[in-house]
């Protein structure tokens, strides 16, 4: 056992039962089991780590191998982000904020997550343990064997295809599962507690006079920046006028595996449901766009990965029953991409821009020379802008009775 894990308190009982159930056997004995840690980003403030245990067990006399993948959850009340700011600690357990801690082991507890519509799926849970420490203990299917490690345009297609499908059942008469965790307004939290705190550093910063910043930055970009948190307000309330349906909400690369359905066709299984709730149609492949891997493995323009992706998430509103204009689609898929990922993408650049000792860093992250990968997320930080241009620009043509009322009052 890895003793330098939260593992080192584990229960052999609690080991045996997770054995079982992957099994399927309540007669089996677990043998032995490792522990290893895999790759994942432990700076998410709620993350506490996630763990692959592998292990045998015999039962009626054979052995059987097993494992199972374990994620911690930690409340990040009191923590000091790398920015330098303090998560207070009676924010975290406000179940209505975007990065509620307990949401993802409460979905599965209450059974939100289980016999998704369409072609989406999650990873079959083994439980949520409580430990004493006041963490949460998810176990979850272990999904890393067989996931190609390069999608094609096709793949993306598909997943966005199975996401439509998931999202579209909603819009055609599925209820919205009915919990305060899983409510309305998770991009205006995340704007208001989250991007808030980057505009002011952005703001207050002379990092834009920095020669390497000014070398590299198109001069126009900054004052589109400023012009998109001006209006933030007005695409949120249109955003939060249109059809509204169940979103992972995090559906980017590394959270999706290809898998085949019982059927035989191919599906998708979706990790990592911490910021599930309802939100507008188009939402649910922003991120799926905008959050290409950061390793380099996967190249493609924004504008080359778009077509595809969107055309497949339509494909899948319409497999599902629904019939509407596309166009709310298309506004809800902009303007929530450009609020959610300008902002991180532009303090990325600046902060690797102005820290030379960040680029060897910058280089084997991002599995490319270090101007290659500044050009390609300012890049990315452009083809948002052009996303928040469109959506202002959908938003004045829109036909959409409701969406034009509340606009017109905002």
């Amino acid at each position: 056992m890895n003793m330098d894990t939260p593992l080192q308190t584990l229960d052999r009982t609690i080991v045996a039962g997770v054995a079982r159930r992957t099994l399927g056997s309540d007669g089996a004995d677990i043998v032995a089991w490792q522990d290893s840690v895999l790759g994942y980003d432990r700076t998410t403030p709620s993350s506490g780590g996630v763990y692959r245990l592998a292990g045998t067990a015999i039962d009626g006399g054979q052995t059987l191998t097993w494992s199972a993948v374990l994620k911690v959850l930690r409340s990040p009340a009191g923590m000091t982000m790398p920015s330098g700011a303090v998560i207070p600690r009676d924010l975290p357990d406000d179940p209505g904020i975007f990065g509620y801690w307990k949401r993802e082991a409460l979905a599965f507890e209450a059974g939100v997550l289980a016999n998704l519509p369409g072609a989406l799926a999650t990873p079959r849970c083994y439980g949520v343990t409580t430990p004493g420490d006041g963490t949460l203990w998810v176990w979850q299917e272990d999904l890393a064997e067989g996931e190609s490690p390069c999608w094609s345009l096709d793949q993306y297609r598909l997943a966005a295809r199975c996401l439509g499908q998931f999202n579209g059942a909603y819009l055609a008469g599925l209820p919205l599962p009915a919990y305060p965790w899983l409510g309305r307004g998770w991009l205006r939290s995340w704007l208001a507690l989250a991007a808030a705190g980057m505009m002011e550093r952005i703001e207050q910063s002379r990092a834009w006079e920095h020669p390497a910043v000014r070398c590299a930055f198109p001069p126009t970009l900054a004052g589109r920046l400023l012009g998109l948190w001006e209006e933030r307000e007005r695409l949120l309330t249109a955003l939060e006028s249109l059809p509204h349906v169940f979103c992972h909400r995090d559906a980017f690369r590394p959270n999706l595996f290809i898998r085949p359905r019982r059927d035989g066709a191919e599906g998708i299984v979706a990790i990592d449901w911490g910021f599930a709730g309802a939100g507008p149609v188009g939402e649910e492949i922003a991120p799926l766009i905008a959050m290409q891997p950061a390793d380099g493995t996967e190249d493609f323009a924004p504008r080359q990965l778009e077509g595809p992706t969107f055309d497949g998430y339509l494909r899948g509103l319409h497999e599902a029953g629904w019939r509407g204009d596309p166009r709310l689609v298309r506004f809800g898929y902009a303007a929530s991409a450009a609020l959610r990922y300008t902002l991180p993408t532009v303090i990325e650049v600046i902060t690797d821009l102005c820290n030379e000792r960040h680029h060897a860093a910058v280089e084997e992250r991002r599995g490319m020379p270090f101007q290659r990968a500044v050009e390609r997320q300012l890049a990315l930080a452009e083809f948002l802008l052009d996303l928040a241009d469109e959506a202002t620009s959908l938003l004045r043509s829109l036909e959409h009775p409701e969406l034009e009322r509340r606009v017109a009052v905002s």
